[in-house]
């Protein structure tokens, strides 16, 4: 009992010492949405700031996004993904697209 209060104010602790997820601003609610690409390849980006990941059978959920002049980068405690952005939001026959480490994805939810 005791070994289980420890680690259940260890992780409290480090949920409450975690970044807390800023939300986008005016110029970055372009990015919010669900991003996909060809191999199982999404990214999510919420307009509070948060930000989940899915790369084949894997998936990292309830992140902060932090944006940078390259780019931005979806992580929590150090553990994070940086996405350099190519080519902003943009256009493509009706579609919302961009292209991230050089991989073209497409906007299929806001």
């Amino acid at each position: 009992m005791k070994k289980f209060l420890i680690i259940l104010f260890v992780s409290f602790f480090l949920v409450s010492c975690g970044e807390k997820q800023i939300p986008l601003n005016e110029s970055q609610l372009k990015y919010a949405g669900t991003w996909v690409a060809p191999g199982d390849i999404s990214f999510t980006i919420f307009a509070d700031g948060g930000g989940d990941i899915k790369f084949s059978n894997s998936a990292v959920t309830g992140d902060n996004v932090m944006f940078n002049d390259s780019g931005f980068k979806i992580g929590l405690f150090g553990i994070e993904k940086k996405f350099i952005v190519n080519q902003k939001p943009y256009d493509e026959n009706g579609n919302l697209k961009i292209i991230v480490n050089g991989i073209k994805f497409k906007k299929v939810s806001f």
